[in-house]
């Protein structure tokens, strides 16, 4: 029975959050892992409200997001340059600051990523995160129970490390996903917000994390194209700049 089918039998007949047992890797990744394929390229400038430790910072920036774990972030300064760029690909990840003409290169990891983007994750969840998908949905060694909570599901998954994943779906799209690591303490809560039933991709996503931390990303002129081409996801050694290595 496909995912859709098995909701319209259970929707009407469940009244408390029941655990559907089989909740297996192919029947949720066509349901709710489907809003890209691997040759969509998300393209769009975001509004980025930050807020932390009494400071509350906005900036814009232009970003490009690929399957499985492509990135491109670039802080736009005042005058509408670069005033930061951070790239990241599944094997590695490039930082280049232009006030400073400093190049950083190391691992995609949820260490490295922080320095420079204020999320505690890695490239592999920054992506599926920022287009409205479920990370670690299609991996085998993951813990999976699915349950159905009235209108919303509610998938919980389990890493081997101890870290511990909710998400809810609602018409087939992601509209809240927390993350806490081995302790009770949730240090990562992201809230969807789509433009309208249609819309398989967010136009609005709010993250808050466990220091009280905030981080606002709004989408504008967001659009999807066809392409195979990883070329944008790299950057050569600009001229004279200091490299360091961050692993």
């Amino acid at each position: 029975m496909s995912f859709l089918a098995l909701c319209a039998v259970l929707s009407g007949c469940v009244m408390q959050p029941s655990l559907i047992p089989d909740a297996s890797n192919g029947m949720m990744s066509g349901g709710w892992n489907a809003a890209l394929g691997t040759n969509d390229l998300v393209r769009a400038m975001v509004n980025i409200e930050v807020e932390k430790s009494k400071s509350y910072h906005t900036t814009q920036a232009t970003l490009l997001l690929k399957k499985p774990s492509y990135l491109r972030l670039e802080i736009l300064s005042v005058m509408g340059i670069s005033g930061l760029c951070v790239i990241a690909a599944p094997e590695k990840m490039i930082v280049y600051l232009p006030s400073k003409n400093e190049f950083y290169s190391g691992r995609p990891s949820r260490q490295n990523i922080s320095k420079f983007i204020p999320l505690p994750l890695d490239a592999a969840d920054i992506v599926p995160m920022l287009t409205g998908s479920i990370p670690g949905l299609t991996d085998d060694s993951v813990e999976k129970r699915l349950y159905q909570e009235n209108d919303p599901w509610r998938l919980d998954m389990t890493w081997r490390s101890g870290v511990s994943q909710t998400a809810w779906l609602k018409l087939n799209r992601l509209i809240r996903l927390t993350r806490s690591g081995d302790g009770p303490q949730e240090w990562l809560n992201a809230e969807y917000f789509y433009e309208n039933e249609r819309e398989s991709l967010p136009s609005k996503i709010v993250f808050t994390m466990a220091d009280g931390g905030y981080i606002g990303i709004t989408y504008t002129d967001l659009s999807v194209e066809k392409t195979d081409d990883v070329s944008m996801f790299n950057m050569d050694l600009p001229p004279n700049a200091t490299v360091v290595d961050l692993n």
